[in-house]
């Protein structure tokens, strides 16, 4: 086994000298991918395909984006209710009141 001869990723796979991302597109490991996409979301290209995919999600969720534009910024971010962590995210359990909101972390969250 060696390493990817093609973007020369540190961590050995044994498809013929590539790394998975390279040889069937299905995985590319985290350091690698982490990396590249930080470097494109700084481009033109790469600001332009987030602002596209923003819509589209958005456009797919009208209820939600409603109900997330009546919220605001009128409530400010607490804590994690569950773990206490400051950096959190607004859940909206019932979508139809929009004031409703719970905070959770990223882990709580999903």
């Amino acid at each position: 086994m060696t390493d990817c001869y093609t973007c020369g990723c540190d961590i050995k796979h044994k498809a013929h000298g590539l790394c998975m991302y390279h040889y069937n597109r299905s995985e590319w490991c985290k350091k690698n991918r982490t990396e590249y996409f930080k470097k494109y979301y700084q481009t033109l290209k790469g600001k332009i395909a987030i602002t596209k995919a923003i819509r589209k999600y958005e456009n797919k969720n009208l209820d939600r984006r409603s109900t997330w534009r009546k919220a605001g910024n009128k409530i400010k971010l607490e804590p994690c209710i569950r773990c206490g962590k400051s950096l959190s995210h607004r859940y909206h359990p019932d979508i139809t009141k929009p004031l409703d909101i719970i905070f959770l972390c990223a882990l709580h969250h999903k």
